[in-house]
C-alpha cells in the first residue's frame, strides 16, 4: 500500500514541475519507479531535474 502512495506522490509531483517549470522527461521517472522501485525512479528524476535547471 505505501509503495502505491509513494509513487503517486512521485508523478503528482513530476506532473506538477513538468508544468510549472517545463522539467521534460519525466515520464521515464515514473515508469522506473514501477518496475525496479519507486527509489529508482525518484533518482533518476532528480538527476534529470539536476541537469536541466543547470
Amino acid at each position: 500500500m505505501d509503495v502505491l502512495f509513494t509513487w503517486s506522490v512521485l508523478a503528482i509531483w513530476v506532473l506538477y514541475e513538468a508544468r510549472v517549470k517545463g522539467i521534460r522527461h519525466g515520464w521515464i521517472a515514473l515508469a522506473l519507479g514501477v518496475v525496479p522501485g519507486v527509489a529508482t525512479g525518484f533518482a533518476v528524476y532528480l538527476l534529470l531535474r539536476l541537469n536541466q535547471e543547470a
